[in-house]
């Protein structure tokens, strides 16, 4: 999509600044299919360990918006991947 006008009617379009981004991953070896909330809160685990983690040169701007993606495209029979995204800023 080029432009917010473009958007599909009933939904609609949200910018923000340009900013570097985190990602996370979480690798299965099972169908996509299968990812379900226990799956998925493996990874939940790790992204809030990182944002608790005083150490941490970044602050996840995960507030703000956030992004997950599971890339059917990637399956191929032995493993899948889901990947979250979020804006991070120097802390």
């Amino acid at each position: 999509m080029r432009n917010l006008s473009d958007v599909p009617l009933g939904l609609s379009g949200v910018t923000f600044n340009t900013s570097m981004c985190a990602r996370f991953r979480y690798i299965g070896q099972h169908h996509y299919y299968y990812i379900n909330r226990k799956i998925a809160n493996k990874m939940y685990n790790a992204i809030q360990k990182y944002m608790n983690d005083e150490n941490a040169k970044y602050s996840l701007l995960r507030d703000k918006i956030y992004f997950e993606r599971v890339d059917t495209k990637q399956y191929d029979g032995k493993y899948c991947q889901m990947e979250w995204f979020t804006p991070v800023m120097e802390k």
